[in-house]
């Protein structure tokens, strides 16, 4: 884990290591979409971290942010495990459609996985069946824009993301704003093209953009 170091460090770091590999697998590297979601998981919590030292107010892991409180407001009355008043969005016994259940995720833990679920479920990563039911005691709007509701028996508070979360929903998906630049457009497939190292890690002193404590500089610049 990446906790205590510079975001795009820990990226390098985790980019680096084999089992973030697809090809490493014993089974050749097949991009299934559970395996996909897993890598998208780990690379976008560490984006997420770097915004939110970027941009502390509108990405920072507190409700005090602009994310943070429309994350909080998600939530409705069914609260958070680390404050130990935790209901289950999909029972019925709050108005909610976001509540992390995890006594060991904090305010900050809690901000970052809204703000990976908003952003997956925006682009539709999270439209499915199976997913919906990974997710029912924790999150509700897996439905993307302009899509049918999932159906889920027994959650009364299921929701589209923009049906539930409008103001969220905008915040991931306008991309134009100096610091909304960062959020992704599509869910990747594991199909890439173009050159083997689009983006690469350089020197502090050469950077033409610097993000948390790392650089990232396109590989075909200088």
């Amino acid at each position: 884990r990446c906790i205590h170091c510079p975001p795009l460090r820990c990226l390098h770091a985790v980019l680096s290591r084999r089992c973030t590999r697809p090809s490493s697998r014993p089974d050749g590297g097949g991009f299934t979409p559970r395996r996909r979601w897993i890598h998208t998981t780990q690379v976008l919590h560490l984006v997420v971290a770097a915004a939110g030292r970027q941009w502390p107010e509108l990405w920072g892991g507190s409700f005090r942010s602009q994310v943070g409180g429309h994350i909080e407001a998600a939530n409705g009355d069914c609260g958070w495990g680390f404050r130990g008043d935790w209901r289950d969005p999909c029972g019925g016994a709050c108005i909610g459609q976001f509540a992390y259940s995890d006594e060991s995720c904090d305010e900050r833990c809690v901000v970052a996985e809204g703000i990976y679920w908003a952003v997956t479920s925006a682009l539709g990563g999270a439209f499915t069946h199976a997913m919906a039911e990974e997710a029912r005691h924790e999150w509700l709007m897996g439905t993307p824009a302009g899509a049918p509701v999932l159906p889920l028996s027994g959650c009364p508070n299921k929701r589209s993301l923009a049906g539930g979360a409008p103001a969220l929903y905008r915040m991931v998906t306008e991309r134009t704003g100096e610091g909304s630049r960062w959020l992704p457009s599509m869910m990747p497939d594991g199909a890439y093209r173009g050159p083997a190292a689009v983006f690469r890690l350089v020197p502090p002193n050469n950077a033409s953009r610097r993000l948390g404590g790392g650089v990232i500089r396109r590989g075909g610049e200088g």
